[in-house]
């Protein structure tokens, strides 16, 4: 968790980090509150007994109250793990046959409780608003920023103390060695040796982020290996014959990242009439410069919002006037504001509105999504991006539903809608597995800086899924602050030219400047069902073949 937040010091993961290592430690200090009621339970009792010789000077039945109580356990009804609860009983026999249970859990523990530590001051030492210092834990005095980095080196030191690594320390760095010989995943990297600076403080702390979670991410595996191999949570009544003892094994993640490899594909029916084998799609020319966006949620300010909110009325109307089925604009050029209004405007034209709202904040998650406005549809729906691009942020700050939707029965026929970077992804690829319907036309709304790469995997993919790719992209420039539609086409699998010609018409707005039409060929990508192109067109691939 800590090798995936944001390398700023405003980092929107820092908060969901300190609440993940904060609950972490509160788990921790009740194991610890539960042992320190059993190693202390002769003086616990010692106290009762003292309190009551002290009641019994004041009141003698007050104390025989008590005395009557504690020698009278209280069942609470109902089974609890297989056996009911007794409370208020002093049982102070020797539990001879757990003291190595309770040894080995304290051993572990002690690891969890040293990783907790690490990962709740680095989330501290992250977050350096002054506004954001308050400990997460209610028996904490608040730490600031700097005091969490003074003690992280304290933190790393105690944790290579307990698992057992090997240290070595120079003027400049420390090298630690992870070489406790514990069961690792099949996939882990390989352990070898972590570098960190000799000294760890306010100017390197971002950069040995990964380090630090390294570090995390071993003494876990070495709490893991250390539960398993004394508890054997599977064998069902040790000591058993070695015959007979079943390890299973560690779980493997599918992707190292911990994000799925690939969405699955949600198919939403729609109610429209068929579509015709051709249909009138307009892609918005609508570039909106990034420096507009506030760079950590991705939304626009209310001026701006109000101006951007006026040229996508326009665009949508003059599609409409157009003939078009469908209306595109680029990711993160909608307002949220507007979400209702362009689902009303979409019934009221009878043409389908797709387009990227601004960032949209889940929980404590940030998330970009793309609105799906059908007409007759009750409600708009929206399409999440998966896989976050290297300017946003990523790990468990980025929210994702793992889905990919697949609109049927539409105005323009079967689509769907791929935001940005998931474009670039093979997962998203692979989800068109053979034992579900491919896309008519799918959608790519992005802000891409290398729209060249996107036309060339719109043209291996036309062909590829056999399907018409319809591209609405803002190219920024960052240097003089401008945007264009650079890179927005549409792409058929045609042999002669795959990238179909469109009818420009102009409109004035404050970033709109016009509106590219095109008249898409639904019926090339509808041949792949018998599996014989039509004439001039690339021959279906047997993956792309449905029956």
């Amino acid at each position: 968790m800590l090798g995936d937040i944001e390398r700023n010091p405003h980092s929107t993961a820092a908060q969901p980090l300190k609440a993940h290592f904060g609950r972490a430690i509160q788990t921790i200090r009740e194991y610890e509150k539960k042992s320190n009621v059993w190693n202390d339970r002769h003086a616990i009792l010692a106290d009762i007994e003292q309190a009551k010789t002290e009641i019994d000077k004041l009141d003698g039945l007050s104390s025989s109250r008590i005395e009557a109580i504690l020698d009278t356990p209280t069942s609470v009804s109902g089974n609890y793990e297989g056996q009911d609860r007794e409370l208020l009983e002093f049982n102070l026999q020797p539990r001879a046959h757990l003291d190595e249970t309770f040894r080995r859990l304290d051993e572990t523990f002690a690891i969890l409780k040293a990783t907790a530590d690490l990962g709740f001051k680095t989330a501290l030492a992250l977050d350096r608003d002054p506004q954001a210092q308050l400990s997460l834990l209610a028996d904490s005095r608040e730490q600031s920023a700097d005091e969490a980095v003074a003690e992280i080196s304290a933190c790393v030191s105690r944790l290579v103390t307990i698992c057992r690594w090997h240290s070595t320390d120079t003027e400049k760095k420390r090298t630690i060695g992870i070489t406790s010989g514990h069961t690792r995943p099949q996939l882990a990297d390989h352990a070898g040796d972590i570098e960190l600076p000799s000294e760890v403080n306010a100017g390197n702390i971002e950069r040995i982020i990964g380090e630090l979670g390294q570090l995390v991410r071993e003494a876990m595996y070495v709490a893991h290996w250390k539960l398993c191999d004394f508890f054997q949570p599977n064998v069902a009544k040790p000591p058993l014959p070695a015959l007979f003892k079943i390890r299973l094994p560690l779980p493997v993640a599918e992707q190292t990242s911990g994000i799925p490899s690939r969405p699955s594909v949600r198919p939403v029916r729609c109610s429209a009439t068929p579509a015709p084998d051709q249909v009138r799609i307009g892609l918005a020319r609508l570039a909106i410069p990034v420096s507009h966006l506030n760079t950590r949620s991705y939304a626009f300010d209310d001026k701006i919002a109000q101006d951007v909110s006026d040229d996508v009325r326009r665009a949508i109307h003059a599609a409409a006037k157009e003939g078009c089925r469908a209306v595109v604009f680029p990711e993160y050029s909608l307002p949220n504001s507007l979400a209702n209004e362009i689902h009303a405007l979409s019934s009221k034209e009878s043409i389908v509105v797709i387009g990227g709202l601004e960032g949209h904040i889940t929980g404590d998650k940030v998330g970009a999504r793309a609105i799906v406005a059908i007409p007759g549809e009750s409600q708009p729906h929206f399409q999440y991006k998966q896989q976050p691009s290297l300017q946003e942020a990523n790990g468990d700050a980025f929210f994702r539903d793992d889905k990919l939707s697949l609109f049927l029965n539409t105005p323009v026929g079967d689509f769907a809608v791929v935001v940005c970077s998931d474009f670039l992804e093979l997962g998203t690829l692979q989800a068109w597995r053979h034992s579900v319907p491919l896309p008519d036309l799918v959608f790519v709304i992005a802000r891409n800086d290398y729209p060249d790469l996107y036309v060339s995997l719109a043209k291996a993919d036309a062909v590829r899924l056999y399907t018409c790719v319809a591209i609405c992209n803002v190219l920024d420039d960052k240097t003089t602050e401008t945007a264009s539609v650079d890179g927005s086409c549409v792409i058929v699998p045609n042999r002669a030219k795959m990238e179909l010609q469109a009818s420009e018409r102009p409109l004035e707005g404050t970033f709109l400047t016009g509106l590219s039409v095109y008249d898409v060929p639904l019926h090339v990508p509808r041949a792949r069902i018998n599996g014989k192109p039509d004439p001039g067109f690339f021959a279906v691939p047997h993956t792309a073949q449905r029956q």
